[in-house]
């Protein structure tokens, strides 16, 4: 779970297959390019297409169906 004091995904969308727009409660806004993350072991199952689209808003972050997910003070970070 995050801090008490980061931001906190509340609307998470595929773009994409490598991009994800995400909304935080602090109301910033931004597009996060996950091809740089896309290389790691643990990330390369969202090279599938179809399970890169199934991104979405839960428990604060973004997170796809296959459990897979990301710190939402990264996110907060990576979101341009």
């Amino acid at each position: 779970m995050p801090k008490e004091n980061t931001a906190r995904v509340i609307d998470a969308q595929a773009l994409d297959s490598r991009h994800v727009r995400v909304r935080f409660t602090d109301g910033h806004t931004g597009t996060i390019d996950m091809t740089q993350l896309l290389v790691y072991p643990a990330w390369q199952p969202l090279r599938d297409p179809q399970l890169f689209a199934t991104a979405h808003a839960a428990h604060g972050t973004v997170t796809w169906d296959n459990n897979i997910d990301i710190a939402p003070e990264r996110a907060h970070e990576l979101a341009q």
